[in-house]
């Protein structure tokens, strides 16, 4: 069960859509102003830290609302964090959202779009009459691909000196794989058929089992017979297949350090002498030699 919406405090609200069986997508906040108390700032970003750790990181994260503060466009101090298309400059409060952004791998989308500043800013300062951008959509890096655009709604006042910023998201949501057991299939030493010994014995073996495993049942019955009394066969008289670790070059280390001494000093003399033919064919020969020599080195092993 989950809960559709919670409140955290006068500032943050968590709200779970359900996208699928087991994802859902979060967060609205409303930060504290740049001349509110620095308690007030550490506590509403102290929770706000807790609201996205509690969040399971399956879920689509959309954090959404007035942060009342300035992230700046210094993309490249805040790579994957900043896009290029920020607006102003930063402030103090600025720096705790960016800190925050970083320590989460979250990403500020209004950042990411090439357009006109009068589509990015969301607020007009009261005395100064600029605007300034402090209204944020925020998802997880890994989730960029989602966001299609980014933008402030102009003309939606409603006597009000904010805008309205609205996101389009494509969530792609990778369907849930569950647990599939693993087959463990064994392997024989199928090396030894080679010997006639071990091929009378098997035979031998094989048809006893056969014989004893007849059954007028229909084909998949038969086919499971079959296939028991092979791997019973096949364990029994061939044994399974032990694994060898021992390096394959290790008993033609000497004769490998020459062949391939002998190769680099071709290639020497063919970069101190590029125009010459001969000496590039020399070495070619002697690399082609060299890697045969190797490849029959290791099937011999």
């Amino acid at each position: 069960m989950y809960a559709l919406q919670v409140g955290i405090n006068e500032r943050l609200m968590k709200l779970r859509i359900p996208l699928s069986r087991i994802r859902h997508l979060t967060i609205s906040v409303y930060a504290p102003t740049l001349t509110s108390p620095d308690d007030a700032k550490e506590k509403f970003y102290k929770q706000f830290d807790q609201v996205i750790r509690s969040t399971p990181p399956n879920d689509k994260l959309v954090t959404l609302g007035d942060f009342n503060t300035r992230v700046g466009r210094d993309y490249s101090s805040w790579e994957a964090v900043l896009g290029r298309h920020g607006v102003g400059k930063i402030n103090d409060n600025g720096l705790l959202l960016l800190y925050k952004c970083a320590e989460h791998s979250l990403c500020i989308t209004n950042t990411l779009f090439r357009m006109a500043d009068k589509y990015k800013i969301t607020w007009i300062h009261p005395r100064s009459r600029h605007w300034q951008m402090i209204g944020f959509i925020i998802v997880r890096q890994r989730d960029i691909k989602d966001v299609r655009v980014t933008r402030a709604m102009r003309g939606a006042e409603c006597w009000t000196d904010h805008r309205l910023v609205r996101a389009v998201l494509t969530l792609h949501i990778a369907p849930p794989h569950g647990n599939r057991p693993q087959t463990v299939r064994s392997s024989y030493n199928v090396a030894r058929l080679n010997d006639p010994s071990y091929q009378a014995r098997f035979q031998q073996v094989l048809g006893e089992k056969l014989q004893d495993c007849v059954t007028t049942e229909g084909s998949t019955a038969k086919w499971v017979s079959f296939k028991k009394a092979v791997n019973e066969t096949a364990k029994e008289v061939l044994g399974t297949k032990t694994k060898t670790h021992e390096d394959w070059f290790d008993e033609n280390d000497k004769v490998i350090r020459e062949a391939i001494h002998t190769k680099n000093k071709a290639h020497i003399e063919r970069l101190n002498d590029p125009s010459s033919i001969s000496k590039h064919e020399k070495f070619k020969a002697l690399q082609a030699k060299v890697q045969t020599n190797l490849r029959a080195m290791q099937d011999q092993w």
